[in-house]
């Protein structure tokens, strides 16, 4: 196999798989050098990219070169590195996606990360240098195409980058450890601040699990049920999958030290893997699997990955009741108000349709205007918990009461808000009495809903 060919086979698969990570910045927070001040290109550094002669990282004083012999790539110095992994992490180098900036920041008074250098041939080479910018997620890389004797400097924003390339170790080089596990229902979680269940159990009707994707809940954390939010549950377990690891066999934490973090994993055929993670070094941790009896040294960002804050893990939603499946909703107090809505079935098997018609104090109104205006409702949140010397009036300023349907019964939530503060309610839904909600939420809600009726 030529070497051309061989690079043009692991390069589709690869970059297949990889995900761009110009995509994974979409919901990010915005960041203090952006583009988006003005019409930004995105731009593939290194689509141009044919075949690979060397790959070269250069990380502080190190530098680490692979070099094709015809079949594969190889190291004199890493000669047990997988080829498997080398190439996925390649794959996400050569994936990357970028923003232009309309003017590029002085990048030699930034904070220097890795360079990755790939030669195409003697006529041509492409380097990757990566900077950081202080207090954001973004990174600055310079990009510099060497054609024959020239060469060609771009300075762009990278808005985010895998954690492999962000903050590179050799260990991102090792194959991802397999757990030997099907597809996990439970975890149970332990830090040093936090003791946790996230499962695929859960109390909910088939209703009211409808609008969250995830299909995990947080337990042992709060009276309050809670969905898990989608993107932080798969990355999660994306993390679990891509576990770079090595051998670490001579390792003993110190007498008496506890684990850093404690994860107890089980699948769907009640296979169970347990984990534990101990201090090691400045970059790395020290992971033992039970299972194994054996110790690894795992990157300490993954493990950060791994890492969860129960209040910013959560679906937050006081009631999100699909619209379809509401049959009343009453307002009592701060107003009053009751929305009623029915569901006529027109026509028989497939060809039936379900016409909905929503009323407010009695009298029909636009059924796509009042979707609209719903969402305000079905938007409401939990703030903070509930401060220990709040205090608490004896009547509560506003009540809700949701009657729903799910699977052919009816359900009922009853809320009541209190007023504890200037900015806050103290929200209880069916008896617990948990969390606060935003005044200023509340009565954008109650005044969308006013002026519609």
């Amino acid at each position: 196999m030529t070497k051309k060919n061989l690079f043009y086979s692991l390069f589709g698969l690869l970059l297949i798989l990889a995900i761009p990570a110009y995509w994974l910045s979409q919901d990010g927070p915005s960041q203090e050098v952006t583009a988006s001040t003005f019409e930004a290109s995105i731009v593939e550094p290194f689509k141009v990219l044919e075949a690979l002669e060397e790959f070269r990282i250069t990380d502080e004083d190190e530098e680490y070169v692979f070099t094709s012999d015809g079949e594969k790539l190889v190291s004199a110095d890493l000669p047990a590195i997988e080829e498997e992994a080398l190439w996925d992490f390649i794959a996400q180098v050569i994936s990357l996606q970028a923003l232009t900036l309309e003017k590029a920041p002085e990048h030699t008074s930034l904070e220097k990360m890795t360079r990755y250098t790939f030669t195409q041939d003697e006529n041509y080479d492409i380097t990757l240098e990566l900077y950081a910018l202080a207090n954001s997620d973004s990174h600055i890389g310079v990009v510099t195409q060497r054609i024959g004797d020239k060469e060609q400097e771009d300075v762009l924003e990278f808005p985010s980058l895998p954690l492999a390339i962000s903050d590179f170790s050799l260990l991102y080089l090792e194959a991802p450890l397999d757990l030997g596990l099907g597809s996990l229902i439970e975890v149970a979680y332990q830090d040093t601040k936090n003791d946790l269940t996230l499962s695929q159990e859960s109390d909910w009707s088939h209703v009211e699990r409808s609008p969250f994707i995830s299909g995990w809940f947080l337990h042992d954390v709060y009276q309050t049920d809670f969905s898990v939010e989608y993107k932080q549950m798969e990355s999660f377990l994306t993390t679990l999958k891509n576990l770079h690891a090595q051998p670490l066999p001579d390792f003993e934490p110190a007498t008496a030290e506890r684990a850093s973090l404690s994860l107890s994993l089980m699948d769907d055929a009640q296979q169970t893997s347990h984990l534990a993670f101990y201090p090691h070094s400045e970059e790395n941790l020290a992971m033992y699997w039970q299972e194994k009896d054996a110790w690894y040294a795992v990157p300490q960002g993954l493990v950060n990955d791994l890492t969860l804050d129960p209040q910013a893990l959560i679906d937050n939603f006081i009631a999100l009741i699909p619209l379809d499946a509401v049959e009343t909703i009453t307002f009592d107090g701060l107003q009053n108000m009751t929305i009623n809505h029915l569901v006529e079935t027109i026509g028989e098997g497939e060809l039936a349709e379900e016409h909905h018609e929503f009323s407010l104090d009695g009298h029909l109104v636009e059924e796509v205007d009042f979707r609209k205006v719903y969402q305000y409702l079905a938007a409401l949140s939990y703030q903070d918990l509930i401060p220990a010397d709040a205090t608490m009036p004896e009547e509560a300023s506003l009540t809700l009461t949701y009657q729903f349907e799910s699977e052919g019964e009816t359900l009922a939530h009853v809320i009541h808000f209190y007023d504890v503060s200037e900015e806050s309610y103290a929200v209880e839904k069916n008896g617990v009495l948990e969390f606060t909600a935003s005044k200023a939420q509340i009565d954008d809600m109650l005044t969308e809903l006013a002026e519609f009726n």
